[in-house]
């Protein structure tokens, strides 16, 4: 309940102001849910949060523009047919729809007369590569990849003769979990003369998965098992990655790799110069849009030559900000993680420590600060007031937390609510950035996923389990593993009320030594235990009055928050659950970071 979170955060602030033993940046260590809303799903919480991977292409297109165009250079240039290979995801290639009464062969001859065949005209050699049957398991913590159990159909053997649904309702049989069920259907089918007699003298089909072989296809042989292809791969994303040495090895020099898969575009960026080719292009033209290919290898030379960046790193920077096995932020968009890198690639070298296990806390800064950072982001391009005057809340020992010298994202956390608070904000558990318990997490997560697409030319590819990489096992099901903190801290000793009618000299606040505060039933003309508030934590919005002779549910009402209906909250959580890059906002609750505050003792 965003409500009651936002209520239980400021009576923590304002109860702070009474009592200096509270120590906010620990409370603000805690999601107070169980699970961090920054990080989980809004829908269904134990999903991680989605926004688009592509936008960042763009972002890539601004820094390397010579190496985005619409045409394929292979096709203008002079590159000799006998040196070119295409390879293809599978996975977009079985979004064709079959034809009415389209048995599986069929479809298959359908497949190859339409996509394939053709391209033979500008390669010699065509791979089609398709994600095995556990594909699923690495995504299913994400909505798009979600199998329709209730009304799941699984074709166990799906035989050449068998006839395909069309229209819809083939869509709704990918969607229910027979994606590679088709797809070794079709590779069947392939291997029949009928079909693999179509291809084009002297040209190579090959075909890697859904299951751990491979072939080669050719119109005057038969069919001929790739040993050098075979694998343990999940994903056609990474095995993409082995026909890419593959082809290297029969001596093609140029490689045209064709999805629109972001995580693939980066895989090929990273290894484009690790393998001897001249040029290594991705097709990532979606379907109904216009062309559009990308150098990879020019991308590769730029990162090192120009901004002087490793470029496997983007790998682990795009683990971090979030793709199909790890949540996006809310409020950050990948975009400004790329951005705010590159403008200091130096910042934040430790991100290749991701790569190392077991990690702990100290391993995770650099994400503090780099998180910290597309926050601050919003400053950067556009100057906010420093209205926030947190010397008169007392606050003289906060932790300095400037761009230069950042503390912790506990601190900032803690800063941003009280900001928040001070500016009247609908919600303000909505706006914060992980705390740093559930950052680590999602760091395993990350690191997890790095070291996957490190190890993408290795056929038997070392996957690491899933239960010490932000994930759990849960009845011998494997969960998120989001948080090890409690919601609320244990001790809330800072939190108590009393309700007496004499001096409250011996009640639960003096018990304590806690004096009382305005969440306090006591009688504040009898009370010898009160202190006074200023009024500087009130927010812009309420009524100006004493706060110290007002009671709990007035104060609660004179925030204009909570006056507000569900649907206005409603309205937040879906504003902040947009692709649009929120950081700009979130920048206005940084803005008194620069202080020299300290908030471990701020009271």
């Amino acid at each position: 309940n965003i409500k009651e979170i936002d209520e239980t955060i400021i009576k923590a602030l304002m109860l702070s102001r009474y009592r200096p033993k509270m120590n906010l940046v620990e409370f603000f260590g805690h999601e107070f849910s169980s699970r961090p809303l920054s990080l989980c799903d809004r829908n269904n919480q134990d999903f991680l949060y989605q926004q688009s991977k592509s936008k960042v292409i763009n972002f890539l297109k601004e820094k390397v523009p010579d190496s985005f165009g619409t045409i394929n250079p292979f096709t203008i240039s002079s590159t000799n047919t006998h040196e070119s290979a295409l390879l293809i995801d599978g996975g977009a290639l079985l979004q064709t729809r079959p034809m009415h009464g389209h048995t599986a062969l069929d479809y298959a001859i359908y497949l190859l007369e339409k996509n394939i065949i053709p391209e033979f005209n500008s390669y010699d050699r065509i791979d089609i590569v398709f994600d095995s049957n556990r594909s699923y398991t690495a995504k299913r913590f994400i909505d798009r990849h979600t199998v329709i159990d209730e009304h799941r159909v699984t074709y166990y053997k799906l035989l050449p003769e068998h006839k395909l649904p069309t229209g819809q309702q083939f869509d709704s049989f990918l969607r229910c979990g027979n994606r590679a069920t088709l797809a070794a259907a079709v590779v069947q089918c392939w291997q029949l003369p009928e079909a693999f007699e179509l291809i084009p003298a002297q040209k190579k089909l090959v075909i890697g998965g859904p299951s751990t072989t491979a072939l080669y296809l050719s119109n005057d042989l038969p069919p001929e098992q790739a040993f050098s292809l075979e694998c343990n791969h999940e994903e056609a994303d990474t095995r993409l990655v082995l026909h890419l040495q593959d082809a290297v090895l029969y001596n093609y020099k140029h490689v045209c790799v064709r999805s629109a898969d972001t995580d693939v575009v980066f895989l090929m960026i990273s290894y484009a110069n690790t393998v001897d080719l001249s040029k290594v292009i991705v097709d990532a033209t979606v379907r109904s849009g216009q062309p559009k290919y990308i150098d990879c290898t020019m991308i590769h030379h730029q990162l090192i030559n120009k901004y002087h960046i490793f470029p496997e790193i983007l790998l682990a920077l795009h683990a971090i900000s979030g793709c199909d096995t790890t949540s996006f932020f809310r409020n950050i968009s990948k975009t400004t993680f790329f951005e705010t890198y590159f403008a200091s690639p130096s910042r934040y070298a430790e991100l290749q420590n991701l790569s190392a296990f077991p990690m702990n806390q100290k391993d995770i800064y650099v994400v503090e600060r780099i998180i910290y950072d597309c926050i601050h982001h919003g400053n950067r391009r556009s100057p906010v007031k420093k209205t926030l005057h947190m010397a008169s809340m007392n606050a003289s020992n906060l932790k300095p937390s400037t761009s230069t010298s950042f503390t912790s994202i506990d601190n900032l956390r803690a800063t941003m609510a009280l900001n928040a608070l001070q500016k009247g904000n609908k919600s303000i558990v909505l706006i914060l950035p992980p705390s740093a318990d559930a950052l680590f997490h999602h760091c395993r997560r990350a690191s997890r996923q790095y070291q996957v697409w490190r190890s993408a030319h290795i056929d038997n590819l070392p996957y690491p389990d899933h239960e010490p990489y932000g994930f759990e096992k849960i009845n011998n099901e494997i969960r998120i593993k989001w948080t090890t903190k409690m919601p609320l801290p244990k001790d809330n000793s800072c939190f108590h009320s009393c309700k007496c009618t004499g001096d409250c000299k011996r009640c639960k606040c003096g018990k304590y030594s806690q004096p009382c505060t305005i969440y306090c039933s006591c009688d504040p003309t009898k009370c010898s235990n009160r202190s006074s508030i200023s009024n500087d934590l009130v927010p812009k919005h309420a009524e100006t009055r004493s706060i110290e002779s007002t009671n709990t549910n007035n104060i609660f009402h004179d925030h204009d928050y909570f006056c507000k209906s569900n649907e206005t909250i409603n309205s937040d959580v879906i504003l902040h659950d947009s692709d649009e890059d929120a950081s700009s906002n979130s920048s206005d609750l940084i803005q008194n970071i620069d202080s020299s505050d300290d908030l471990s003792t701020f009271g």
